[in-house]
């Protein structure tokens, strides 16, 4: 095996210039003593010694090496929804409201058509029925206030039952919501039912129908992805319970997570809809 062939510096070069003339000048010398004396034996042996420079080791980088922040990893589906999801990827979770009816599937809209679920089933196939959905805009992962929408039909399905919230006492029996998101299971308590009445002249909803039109009034909920700040939430709080039907006794706080189920109401005024709020626990 060949070995590593050693580099000669120019310093090193200088050193072995200066050696061999000093080696050839001792022979010269020897050479003319032995011609004057007649004594021609061997020269003696002349020991060189270079002395190789110190080797400069290399700089250590005591700087430890960045590294390299990792994305969080995916969480993992439930398993109740690996079929569901499989069968319609618009599904964001399922709810269910103990001992009624309202126990389905929810799934989100395309940004093609926002209420595409309220005239479509699971199966994406037109259903005047429809099926409960959020907004396209929305995450159920991220959003502190999460709206979902479903038809209230007379013959007891989807969000019929949601509509006998206008009584106290049903609101006493099923006080609690069960909504899972794909990776996650929570239980909110409801804390406001309301009325809301639509303005089609202004394109908004508002918490009273005789003073719709001002703007003190308006429920500028339904776009929401986020408080900008306390303020924000404690005034939409203050509304709610200043127009809620009855009192829950439920305290909500900045920071808690919330649902708003929304539904045709049964009053005598059209275009009203019923909403109950609850926050997780």
């Amino acid at each position: 095996m060949l070995g590593k062939a050693k580099v000669i510096t120019e310093e090193n070069r200088d050193k072995l210039r200066w050696a061999t003339l000093g080696t050839v000048l001792a022979l010269t010398i020897w050479s003319a003593i032995s011609l004057a004396t007649g004594d021609f034996s061997p020269a003696p042996e002349v020991e060189v010694t270079v002395q190789a420079p110190p080797l400069e080791k290399a700089p250590v980088d005591t700087e430890p090496a960045p590294v390299e922040e990792q994305p969080d990893p995916m969480p993992e589906m439930l398993a109740r929804f690996t079929d569901l999801y499989a069968e319609n990827p618009d599904t964001i979770g399922w709810i269910t409201i103990p001992g009624t009816n309202v126990n389905y599937p929810v799934l989100r809209g395309p940004e093609s058509d926002w209420d595409f679920y309220l005239h479509h089933n699971f199966y994406r196939t037109p259903d005047e029925n429809g099926v409960p959905y959020i907004w396209p805009h929305q995450d159920p992962e991220e959003n502190d206030l999460l709206f979902i929408y479903a038809h209230n039909l007379s013959d007891g399905t989807l969000f019929s039952d949601v509509a006998n919230y206008y009584d106290q006492e049903y609101f006493e029996a099923h006080p609690t919501i069960d909504f899972s998101s794909l990776y996650t299971e929570r239980s909110f308590q409801i804390a406001f039912v309301f009325n809301v009445w639509s303005n089609q002249e202004h394109g908004s909803f508002y918490y009273h129908p005789e003073t719709g039109i001002e703007e003190s009034m308006a429920f500028p909920y339904l776009l929401h992805n986020g408080w900008n700040n306390q303020e924000e939430f404690d005034h939409f709080i203050e509304q709610n319970k200043a127009h809620a039907l009855y009192d829950t006794g439920v305290e909500v706080s900045f920071g808690d997570r919330l649902i708003a189920l929304w539904t045709c109401s049964t009053t005598e005024i059209t275009d009203s809809r019923l909403v109950v709020v609850a926050v997780e626990r």
